[in-house]
């Protein structure tokens, strides 16, 4: 490794503590757990970052993936006056 510069950063206490046990778990203090985040960003040329989503999120997922693959068993509408006026509709 060549020269090393000192890198101060403020982080949340709890991520900085949870982090800590993590790295710690595998084998590696927080310093190594960084500057092996920060090279594979480099050596990648991106940070891909992977979502997490809510159950209920992930039923809105599922259900449009539906909708999408089978237009006809579900409703649609020609206008947003129209969508409005039916949801509506189905208040009363």
């Amino acid at each position: 490794m060549g020269k090393t510069a000192q890198v101060s950063l403020r982080i949340d206490e709890s991520l900085k503590n949870r982090s800590n046990l993590f790295f710690e778990s595998c084998g590696i203090s927080f310093n190594q757990g960084i500057q092996i985040l920060l090279k594979k960003v480099l050596r990648e040329g991106k940070l891909e970052l992977i979502p997490e989503y809510s159950a209920e999120t992930l039923a809105a997922m599922v259900e449009s993936e539906e909708i999408l693959a089978n237009p006809s068993k579900h409703k649609s509408y020609s206008s947003s006056e129209e969508m409005i006026k039916d949801i509506l509709a189905e208040e009363d």
